[in-house]
């Protein structure tokens, strides 16, 4: 579904744009208007009819003390806005707020500058407060990327495996209440290259000193989405991209080219599935997995006693990124020894096992001197279906582990919260 929705909105938006072209109109405020129209008219058609959702222009974002954002072009909200009076303008609730989205027709280091800097305003105004559905986007967030639990038995995790999934654990928390930030551009840089760097250069004119810090440039508050054209930015904070923790290393942000309707949609629909509970249905078979190519990698720094981070460019030449075609690539599920499936349908029934257990147990069914224990565990763990708690028990790190056993005899398993993994089954047993 969401795909023949992506590539609908991506042929509407090119003949919106060759009639708004067409006009041949000079005036700057209007040719802004357009655009914005498109967009909203746009994303009003990639909405659910069953909840009440609407868009509105040129409008605030309000805190519960009355203070305002910066005008955002585009709000998707629950609800209605609070009209203000003698204009066409509204006022809005923090917690309706599904995704503010800034509009450019051309897209340069100027309206680079404009749209981050108005999209930050509103995490200037974001409450404390997390609500139920937000935590559980936190939670998934959290395990997606940290490859750890952040929470065991109702307690908050105290402890963390690196000073990078510490300092994530309070980032993704507050990306999970802020609403999704999307900078919408129809031209402007005519390469994936001249995007990347014209970002990475903006970073650089606001880079904190040792005895200036600026604040307002952590990797919270990026846009989880920048659009030019066809060429993207786009934030890996697991709602719903995703780039695991690498040691202390996340690769946070990354670049790519393709139909930029596809990656908006799965940032907006993903947020409105926990919400409101939609099916993953939405999402169609969901066996296909985007690509990217890497551009910032970050690491938290301590300076002068407040937290910073530190960001890694990986360069490319024009021509390298022009090369590299990315293409989805098939999702499968994790293929498991004999023995390692016995451990994580253990895990299923039993959730945790006592690393000082575990010899035991793999010695019920194999010859424990055949297996070398550490390399067994290191093995396991890189499954990404398990990790160890508190240096005490292995544990589950899905929230609905299934294991399968094909008609050949191997093993596989994976989360099948949205039912991924059953329809990967059928697709292999028809075959």
């Amino acid at each position: 579904m969401i795909n023949t929705v992506a590539d609908f909105l991506h042929r509407l938006q090119t003949e919106h744009e060759n009639i708004a072209e067409a006009k041949g109109i000079k005036h700057r405020v209007t040719i802004g208007e357009m655009y914005e129209n498109i967009t909203a008219g746009l994303l009003k058609l990639a909405l659910f009819d069953e909840i009440n959702l609407n868009i509105i222009s040129q409008s605030f974002v309000v805190d519960g003390k009355g203070n305002r954002s910066q005008e955002m072009d585009i709000m998707i909200i629950e609800g209605e806005g609070r009209p203000i009076e003698f204009t066409n303008r509204f006022d809005v609730d923090f917690d309706q707020v599904v995704a503010v989205i800034q509009v450019k027709k051309t897209l340069n280091y100027q309206q680079l500058e404009e749209g981050y800097l108005n999209l930050y305003s509103v995490y200037e105004i974001a409450p404390e407060e997390i609500q139920q559905y937000q935590i559980n986007m936190f939670n998934d967030m959290y395990r997606s990327i940290c490859r750890e639990s952040p929470a065991v038995n109702g307690k908050i995790r105290k402890e963390f495996t690196t000073g990078t999934s510490e300092a994530l654990y309070e980032v993704l928390k507050w990306e999970a209440i802020m609403p999704a930030r999307i900078l919408f551009a129809f031209t402007g840089y005519r390469s994936e290259k001249s995007l990347r760097d014209s970002f990475y250069n903006f970073l650089g004119q606001h880079r904190s000193e040792s005895e200036k810090p600026i604040p307002g440039f952590g990797p919270l508050n990026f846009p989880n989405l920048i659009v030019n054209d066809d060429y993207m930015l786009t934030k890996n904070n697991g709602m719903p991209f995703v780039m695991p923790l690498k040691g202390s290393d996340w690769d946070f942000y990354t670049s790519s080219r393709g139909n930029p309707f596809l990656a908006l949609l799965e940032i907006v629909w993903s947020r409105l599935s926990y919400r409101y509970k939609l099916s993953a249905a939405i999402f169609g078979e969901d066996l296909k997995l985007a690509g990217g190519n890497k551009y910032l990698t970050a690491n938290p720094v301590w300076i002068n006693g407040f937290r910073g981070w530190n960001y890694q460019y990986t360069a490319y030449v024009k021509k390298e990124l022009e090369k590299q075609v990315i293409e989805q690539r098939d999702w499968a599920p994790v293929q498991l020894t004999r023995e390692q499936h016995f451990i994580v349908v253990h895990l299923c029934k039993y959730e945790a096992i006592g690393l000082h257990k575990l010899k035991r147990i793999i010695q019920s069914i194999v010859d424990i001197s055949e297996i070398e224990i550490d390399k067994f565990l290191t093995d396991l763990v890189a499954t990404d279906l398990v990790y160890i708690y508190n240096k005490r028990e292995l544990r589950l790190l899905t929230k609905r582990c299934r294991t399968i056993i094909t008609p050949d005899g191997k093993y596989y398993a994976a989360d099948d919260k949205t039912g991924r993994l059953s329809r990967w089954s059928e697709r292999f047993f028809k075959t």
